[in-house]
């Protein structure tokens, strides 16, 4: 008690709190268990290349698609609109049917 006294510059008031409130744990083990764990890589370098190359095909082809849709959007919906043409490709069209 006397070199922790010394050490933290305490009264003696306080280390007989302290020695009154200081609670000792020991804790032992019969067996000491442990689970080994290794690192390795999800994927390699060239299915990582291969999956970025099927995802960007995937989205170039979708912009592909996006695009054809504007131009008949544009060939056979709007440019007939705009060069007077009232009546709609494929919309609002009377069938007489006989």
């Amino acid at each position: 008690a006397q070199s922790i006294e010394n050490e933290y510059n305490s009264t003696r008031d306080e280390m007989t709190s302290f020695a009154s409130n200081y609670v000792r744990i020991l804790v032992n083990y019969r067996f000491i268990e442990y689970e080994l764990m290794t690192e390795s890589k999800a994927t390699s370098t060239s299915q990582l290349i291969s999956n970025l190359g099927g995802n960007f095909g995937f989205f170039m082809g979708i912009s592909m698609i996006s695009i054809i849709e504007f131009m008949e959007l544009l060939c056979l919906r709007l440019l007939p609109r705009l060069w007077g043409n009232r009546q709609l490709f494929g919309i609002g069209q009377k069938q007489k049917f006989d």
